[in-house]
């Protein structure tokens, strides 16, 4: 992902395809409903991972889920994000 002021996500998941901006500088993905981005699949935990910006960068990391973060298909702990970039979860993206 380049560094740009309206970075964002598209969502695709079981409520279909959404775009999320990431507007702050830790964005948290997980089932809690405190969570940036909330999801309800089955391999989500309620915190699963989040995504930094820093210096213009954004990076994902897995905070300890069960089922993993991936992306492109590759489970990570931590990786720095590029353009068009997939993350997901154990079985989806």
């Amino acid at each position: 992902m380049t560094a740009m002021a309206d970075a964002r996500l598209e969502v695709t998941d079981g409520e279909g395809r959404r775009v999320v901006i990431l507007d702050k500088p830790a964005f948290t993905i997980g089932r809690r409903g405190t969570s940036d981005l909330q999801l309800t699949g089955t391999d989500v935990s309620r915190h699963h991972a989040e995504i930094l910006r820093s210096n213009g960068q954004y990076l994902v990391r897995d905070c300890g889920s069960l089922c993993g973060t991936f992306v492109n298909g590759v489970q990570i702990t931590e990786r720095r994000l590029s353009h068009g970039d997939m993350i997901g979860s154990r079985t989806g993206t």
